[in-house]
């Protein structure tokens, strides 16, 4: 079987560097993963908005 040089392409580099597809979006009232038990997301959320808050001040802050 002649395989076209485009579809080799596409197999042998596209389809292999090509990033992953994205995660469909979620919804707060989801649950966390089942599957990373060892992982605290609440935590790794409340830091996260605590760096925002920290980074908006500064940005309204005038010199």
């Amino acid at each position: 079987m002649l395989v076209e040089p485009e579809e080799i392409f596409r197999r042998e580099v596209l389809d292999r560097y090509a990033p992953p597809a994205p995660a469909p979006a979620r919804w707060a009232s989801e649950p966390e993963p089942e599957h990373l038990p060892d992982i605290d997301f609440a935590a790794d959320r409340a830091r996260l908005v605590e760096l925002m808050a920290a980074r908006r001040h500064e940005e309204t802050q005038t010199p």
